[in-house]
């Protein structure tokens, strides 16, 4: 899949939050996702129909999202064989919603996960993350809102974070932070460092990937290999999309969540090393939270 296909689903919801839903991209934007099923057969004409907006605001609020024109964007969603239905009633007669088998596959994934990465790549990651003077996350659902928590707990901290679905709208935005960006692809259904490869080359900072470790199969891999700081595998039971759509994003939210811990612990270490008349302050805190 190619970045226009990947982000259109997100940019359309990006743009229900983002606008007054009276407004022409905001009711276009709704419309378009409660019909994202059947855009492969929604003519142009019905669509300004039913929004009662003319055929030239469709072109408009289709450049805004990055396509030339109303058949562009149909033929990005064409291209992306996401059907949310159809994997929906998939894993539902597969007895994946079951609660005793959403626990077991829940617990073996996150055990896996927690196989993968080790305690030198945690740190060095979190290093790099405090480092830099911005976090950029670039993810596609259903991950993107498991780490609104991490984005939440890093602004806290003073770092700010941004979660995009793709590079390329929010490139201007990149380059202004220049070498002090710390950019981390998420990608746990691995089709994310393909599409990403020319982007990623002109972007400036660390760059990490955050992947299944199915990627290395990729015949991309030693070309993208080289643009990361870092790559970060994560072992799943299974590749698929239908159960990665399930179980990958409690994988995805462990490995933040400890990140986080990690992140906390050097900013507390450093605090600790500039600031030494609160020793004892610190050896209370660690009493707490025990050894990392």
């Amino acid at each position: 899949m190619d970045l226009k296909s990947i982000s259109l689903m997100q940019k359309l919801m990006n743009f229900t939050i983002s606008n007054n839903l009276d407004h022409t991209t905001g009711i276009l934007a709704n419309y378009l996702l409660l019909h994202y099923n059947e855009l492969g057969t929604l003519p142009l004409n019905q669509v300004t129909a039913d929004c009662f907006v003319s055929p030239s605001s469709v072109r408009r609020f289709c450049l805004k999202l990055g396509f030339d024109n109303y058949s562009d964007l149909v033929e990005a969603r064409l291209r992306n064989p996401e059907h949310q239905p159809k994997i929906g009633v998939t894993n539902l007669l597969q007895g994946a919603y079951h609660p005793a088998m959403l626990r077991a596959e829940i617990n073996e994934n996150l055990f896996l996960c927690f196989r993968s990465v080790s305690a030198k790549q945690l740190q060095f990651l979190a290093a790099s993350v405090l480092r830099s003077n911005a976090i950029v996350l670039l993810c596609t659902r259903p991950y993107n809102f498991w780490l609104r928590e991490f984005q939440n707990q890093m602004i806290a901290w003073g770092k700010p974070v941004y979660i995009w679905e793709e590079p390329v709208s929010y490139k201007s935005l990149i380059d202004q932070f220049a070498e002090d960006v710390c950019t981390i692809v998420v990608s746990p259904l691995f089709y994310l460092p393909s599409a990403y490869v020319s982007e990623m080359c002109s972007i400036r900072g660390k760059k990490f990937l955050i992947a299944h470790d199915s990627v290395v199969k990729d015949p991309m891999y030693p070309v993208f290999y080289k643009q990361y700081e870092q790559i970060v595998l994560l072992h799943f039971k299974s590749e698929k999309y239908e159960y990665m759509e399930i179980y990958g994003k409690y994988s995805i939210g462990y490995l933040f969540d400890s990140l986080l811990g990690e992140i906390i612990r050097q900013q507390i270490e450093d605090t600790h090393e500039s600031r030494p008349e609160e020793d004892g302050e610190h050896a209370d805190f660690q009493k707490q939270t025990g050894p990392m």
